[in-house]
């Protein structure tokens, strides 16, 4: 690139979005004028921010990596949109502002929730509800005044039920309690799952070592995938978990339903994440919500939720980003 041709990509403005979860964190940058994508990059680290310091510094090299990537300006950048998990961790989003002080954006930084980015892809309505699962949960709509009404969200150890990680940690748990109310095989398969899983045949060390290993969310939600799997083959022990999962999820469906004061005729529920993704995970949680409601639409959307941080940013700067412009820019 020409000096001339440098200077003069300098002279445009840009947004940054960053969507971080607890197994990947992607982020985007746009050009605030034309809506076009400049620069995509997805990495398979998570940066909730309960989980661990490590987290604060992902947002930031990944920040650092896109604009380098892009060739452009830290003065281009008029804000930073970062919709991450445990957002409200007033410990970690001190460490990230002063992260960001260091290279002069601390002021163009905003911290929100990474459901709240979802939303402004994924729902289209506000009649819809964002129904997150992946390896956390979060379900999420608009109130009165546009306020967000959020059920689950509380993190891993707090009580959410239903996510990717609870689901893992319940196989776990019910492993390492030797469960004798499913049929023996059953039990066998979900153990062989697991010792395949972390390749070692003693289900107490497993334990043990996640218990200091830094990567412990993401490997043990990664566990889901196959428990979602045997359950549709029918495993007890499986089945048995991700019946109390989507149990538990429809009572957050449904708790939010009716402060919105949603007709029970049909619900539209906007999905998001890879557990909700699973045709089977949303079956059985169709299950539990046709009691209440005569129809269940689910959509979802192919655009990522970096998106959605790029047009909070933006409104929070008083530019407006639109969705069909940024999906159209995005395909460019």
């Amino acid at each position: 690139m020409s000096l001339h041709s440098r200077k003069e990509k300098h002279t445009l403005k840009y947004f940054i979005g960053l969507d971080g979860g607890g197994s990947k964190t992607r982020a985007v940058l746009v050009d605030c004028f034309t809506s076009r994508t400049i620069e995509e990059i997805t990495i398979d680290r998570g940066s909730n921010l309960s989980d661990s310091p490590e987290a604060v510094h992902v947002l930031y090299e990944l920040v650092v990596e896109i604009i380098e990537k892009s060739s452009v300006s830290n003065d281009s950048i008029i804000g930073i949109g970062i919709g991450v998990a445990s957002s409200s961790n007033k410990k970690r989003r001190e460490e990230a502002f002063q992260k960001f002080k260091s290279i002069g954006l601390s002021g163009k930084v905003i911290i929100l929730n990474d459901a709240e980015a979802a939303y402004e892809v994924c729902c289209l309505s506000k009649k819809q509800i964002l129904v997150t699962i992946g390896t956390g949960i979060i379900c999420l709509a608009r109130g009165d005044g546009n306020k967000s009404v959020v059920t689950a969200g509380k993190g891993h150890h707090n009580g959410d039920i239903g996510s990717g990680y609870w689901i893992g940690n319940k196989l776990l748990i019910s492993i390492a309690m030797r469960d004798n109310d499913v049929p023996y095989e059953d039990f066998q398969a979900c153990r062989e799952l697991v010792c395949d899983f972390f390749s070692s045949s003693n289900i107490d060390n497993i334990i043990i070592d996640l218990g200091s290993d830094k990567d412990k969310v993401k490997k043990v939600a990664s566990i889901a995938k196959g428990v979602i799997g045997l359950a549709k083959d029918g495993n007890q022990l499986a089945l048995n978990i991700l019946q109390e999962a989507t149990f538990n999820v429809s009572e957050y469906i449904i708790q939010l339903a009716d402060i919105l004061r949603l007709s029970k005729e049909r619900i539209v529920l906007a999905g998001n994440g890879s557990i909700i993704s699973s045709n089977f995970y949303r079956k059985l949680l169709n299950e539990c919500l046709e009691f209440n409601f005569s129809e269940v639409i689910w959509t979802f959307s192919s655009i990522p939720a970096s998106y959605g941080a790029c047009i909070v940013s933006a409104r929070v700067n008083n530019k407006h980003l639109p969705l069909d412009k940024l999906i159209k820019g995005k395909d460019a």
